[in-house]
């Protein structure tokens, strides 16, 4: 990705992350509500899940809930900024979201919470966990909406405005259902995906 589309600077919001990593456990009832749900999705598969990551794994609550379910076999903490992959349990790894150290088909499942909104490829991240997932592999994951944090932006635009006489973003971009829905499609293309012959 070129630097005119690079929408967040990866050193400075790692920065910005880290400096908040000693209270997550305290804020973390947002994530705790994505864990709740991921893991009751899963579980309700009926397959096993010998290999799985939790990517974007703050300090690891979604990766443990899913973890501790009956199909799910070893889980790898995945996070892009150190102070938080301490918090994990093993085995953890530091990486960014859209640049995935995994070998093709190696992994069974994939889950993400309220992490994939922050990366600058979002496309590039997708066809990398789809690589990286085995072809009968599940993918699942909550992010943020386009309506997010709409009041927010709307107040911090408008004082922006008043005191500044202009504004600029304070809060990031989040796609839409379709669009996410779109890149999702974009990601697992048929021509791209291993079938298995039964």
């Amino acid at each position: 990705m070129s630097d005119d589309q690079t929408l967040f600077d990866r050193r400075l919001l790692r920065q910005r992350r880290a400096r908040f990593a000693h209270e997550v456990a305290e804020r973390e009832f947002l994530i705790a509500h994505v864990a709740r749900e991921i893991a009751e999705r899963v579980e309700i598969m009926l397959r096993d899940f010998p290999r799985a990551l939790d990517l974007g794994a703050f300090h690891g609550l979604l990766g443990r809930t899913v973890g501790a379910l009956p199909s799910v076999g070893e889980m790898i903490y995945a996070e892009s900024v150190y102070d938080y992959a301490a918090l994990c349990p093993r085995p953890a790894l530091v990486c960014d979201e859209d640049l995935l150290p995994f070998k093709d088909a190696s992994l069974n499942l994939v889950v993400s919470g309220l992490a994939l909104h922050r990366v600058n490829d979002l496309p590039g991240s997708l066809i990398q966990i789809r690589r990286a997932l085995a072809p009968d592999g599940l993918f699942m994951a909550a992010a943020l909406g386009a309506r997010a944090l709409i009041e927010l932006r709307e107040c911090l635009l408008e004082a922006e405005g008043e005191l500044e006489g202009g504004a600029s973003p304070r809060v990031s971009p989040f796609g839409d259902v379709r669009a996410y829905g779109a890149l999702l499609q974009r990601a697992a293309s048929p021509c791209r995906w291993r079938t298995r012959r039964t």
